[in-house]
């Protein structure tokens, strides 16, 4: 008589599905939940441009302000937090860094849109920091950069006569980033060949040196960034479907300067201090009229134009001021 016992998984496996289920859920909601703030604060900033509403919140930033609205800004001090080098006075970009914290060691992928000149570079690399992987390489491919016959051996790498030109082994970036992050920059950029080798490396974590007959494990985490909704180009056909929910673990969003202008005057100071120091000068003091003009501006550029309006503000600056002029 023979008897089969159903045997149940070790209880340590059953909490590690549990727990595994548990992030994916609290990711989901995070998502939702910042979808959800984010055409919350569209709405109501097209109502005051409609005239619906006369008073918008400070964090709603309206593409115009007046002197007035402006001044508001000149008035609070808010609390700058420093996340691995990416600093911000948003708390919805608080809230994102400390969703991070705990996201960094957890091996999930990350996708960081935002428009160009956000700071999406400078996060990544501040997600890095705050992993254990800090003390390996960051190693970064700008995805839109490489032409198409380069990519394996950019990528993979080759061994000595693997083509013309090879006069000796090299490898490619994702071996550099073995135990460390590969930062994908730009990812709407790539090219269909270029998306088919990156998920089967994704996906093997494998690597074959180009003219080698070997392949290699690898070992790093991944964080992309894309301007735009990257899942737009997927409806298009112009992003593989596949490769985009490989990437998607967790997805980050840097909203625009102008949609945070409690960022721009803290922000304004720490270039101030960091190319006067640059220069072996004195902070330069921006007059209560520039700070006006630097909050009013809608910043087309971002974080990168005040970064480089600043720094030459400190070049021009006359007898330790900036005015609107300068």
């Amino acid at each position: 008589d023979h008897r089969f016992q159903v045997m149940s998984p070790p209880p340590e496996i059953e909490e590690f599905r549990a727990w595994n289920s548990l992030t994916e859920l609290c990711l989901s909601l995070w998502e939702h939940y910042r979808v959800v703030r984010r055409r919350r604060k569209e709405l109501e900033s097209r109502l005051y441009e409609l005239g619906a509403i006369s008073d918008p919140a400070l964090d709603l930033a309206p593409a115009r302000l007046s002197n007035a609205q402006a001044e508001r800004y000149l008035e609070v001090s808010p609390e700058v937090r420093d996340f691995h080098g990416f600093r911000s006075a948003n708390p919805d970009l608080h809230d994102m860094c400390e969703g991070l914290h705990s996201l960094a060691d957890a091996g999930l992928p990350v996708l960081i849109s935002g428009d160009t000149g956000t700071g999406k570079s400078l996060l990544a690399r501040a997600i890095h920091e705050a992993s254990s992987r800090r003390g390996s390489n960051f190693i970064t491919f700008h995805c839109g950069s490489v032409p198409e016959t380069l990519v394996d051996s950019e990528l993979m790498g080759h061994v000595k006569g693997a083509f013309t030109g090879a006069e000796q082994d090299r490898d490619g970036l994702l071996l550099q980033a073995h135990g460390g992050t590969l930062f994908l920059d730009g990812v709407e950029d790539m090219h269909e060949a270029l998306q088919a080798k990156l998920l089967r490396v994704l996906e093997d974590r494998t690597v074959r040196p180009l003219g080698g007959k070997d392949a290699m494990q690898v070992d790093v985490a991944v964080v992309c960034s894309a301007r735009g909704r990257l899942d737009r180009l997927v409806e298009r056909g112009k992003f593989r479907h596949d490769l985009y929910y490989r990437l998607r673990g967790a997805v980050q969003e840097i909203s625009s300067l102008r949609e945070r202008r409690e960022d721009v005057l803290p922000l304004a100071h720490i270039f101030l201090d960091q190319y006067a120091r640059e220069s072996e000068v004195e902070p330069p003091e921006l007059t209560r009229d520039a700070q006006i003009k630097l909050v009013k501006h809608s910043w087309p550029g971002n974080v990168r134009e005040l970064e480089n309006i600043i720094h030459r503000g400190v070049l021009l600056s006359v007898d330790g001021i900036i005015t609107p002029d300068s």
